[in-house]
């Protein structure tokens, strides 16, 4: 994409989580922790950049090229961290602490172990059939909406790079 540091190196994912909270961007200033409105136009809305904050501080990814079923909704019991899965040799799925806070002292844990653990709480959930209809119903509604708002914002960049270019 181009960004690289000052050493020319390509920037770190937390090198780009700070530039992403700037509020420059949406047309303020932080000065010496207040924010101030600003003179110069600004490149997103307000809404966009409040959307941005929100996926930062949201959980897993949907970026991820391999689906890991308990990725992203359970924490860590020692230190209160995410649970994150990891492939190892290419087939062997494990799950670990994401170390949020430091050094954890919990093992990685097989994914056939953590189902094994998991089963007993899962087979105690029961839902009754309208409602399983209904929750795949708003699933595909809701897949539906986000689909239509990305093409949108997809839309509005693409036009916003062919303004710039005039």
């Amino acid at each position: 994409m181009g960004l690289k540091s000052r050493r020319g190196h390509g920037p770190v994912k937390a090198t780009l989580h700070r530039i992403l909270q700037h509020p420059i961007y949406y047309g303020a200033i932080r000065w010496e922790g207040i924010l101030y409105t600003s003179n110069h136009e600004p490149l997103i809305s307000k809404e966009l950049f409040d959307r941005v904050q929100e996926r930062l501080r949201g959980g897993s990814s949907p970026l991820t090229k391999r689906s890991f079923p308990y990725r992203g909704i359970l924490t860590c019991g020692y230190c209160g961290c995410k649970i994150t899965a990891s492939l190892a040799k290419k087939r062997y799925v494990f799950y670990h602490c994401t170390h949020g806070r430091g050094k954890c002292e919990q093992p990685y844990i097989r994914e056939g172990a953590l189902s094994d653990l998991l089963l007993p709480v899962v087979e105690g959930v029961h839902i009754s059939e309208d409602l399983a209809k209904a929750l795949l119903d708003r699933m595909y509604e809701r897949h539906k909406d986000e689909i239509e708002r990305r093409e949108r914002e997809v839309g509005g960049i693409a036009e916003g790079r062919a303004q710039a270019s005039c």
